[in-house]
């Protein structure tokens, strides 16, 4: 199933962290949050996994928000960092500096800046670049609308190409990618994702049902052709 993406807010300004809420939501995402000291947030990244962390550099409490960011790069989890902060002094943007965020916005900040930082922290995330979306280690995070949807590879069922545009199907919605599906694929070693036919990829592990010419994939009967038929069923182990 795709996911909504999550975003961790860390401010220690009761107004701001609401105000930043209520436009998150407005955007689609999920929020996390707000928390208004390091601990707190050290849990939550933990437990919920945020794919983006809003962080103030002034926090309650003994840590800051640059050395909350160092313990997040330490833990090598994938979550872009947006610094939001009324500091701007050159101690602070040298410290900053080193932890390479996606953005460092000034306060007061404006909301087509919050989400132009956004789109800029999964391009940095990003293990490829698609033109309205980007490949993050298993998952993508597709542009829709106003907002990014994330969807884990594992949860796709199947591509069909429309020309020069690829669709990904998933149980609850279909996106459609400006990249067509034999460089669509080629971005995929290693995954669950194979080629049945010159219009269809699907993931071999969402297949219930098939024969010779078809695979049955929930409702969807989708064809198998002569040319990838024999590549196609070396993925299987038969009793």
């Amino acid at each position: 199933m795709d996911q909504v993406v999550k975003v961790l807010i860390v401010e220690d300004d009761f107004i701001i962290s609401e105000e930043l809420k209520e436009r998150l939501l407005r955007f689609g995402y999920k929020v996390l949050g707000p928390v208004d000291n390091a601990e707190e947030a050290e849990k939550l990244i933990l437990s919920e996994t945020p794919d983006v962390v809003l962080l103030d550099i002034n926090l309650n409490g003994e840590e800051d928000g640059i050395s909350l960011a160092e313990k997040i790069l330490a833990s090598k989890q994938q979550v872009a960092i947006i610094f939001l902060t009324a500091l701007s002094d050159e101690k602070t943007l040298i410290r900053a500096k080193k932890i390479k965020p996606a953005a460092y916005i000034i306060k007061p900040y404006e909301e087509r800046n919050l989400a132009i930082a956004i789109d800029v922290a999964f391009s940095n995330l990003s293990d490829q670049k698609l033109d309205n979306g980007y490949l993050i280690k298993d998952s993508f995070f597709i542009k829709d609308t106003n907002r990014f949807s994330k969807i884990q590879l594992s949860d796709i069922l199947f591509i069909e190409a429309k020309g020069s545009y690829s669709v990904i199907t998933t149980e609850t919605k279909t996106y459609t990618l400006t990249i067509n599906l034999k460089n669509l694929l080629s971005k995929f070693s290693g995954s669950t994702l194979y080629r049945i036919h010159r219009s269809y990829v699907v993931n071999i592990k969402q297949i219930e049902a098939f024969d010779g010419h078809q695979v049955v994939i929930g409702k969807h009967k989708l064809p198998v052709a002569s040319s990838y038929k024999e590549e196609f069923f070396k993925k299987f182990r038969f009793i």
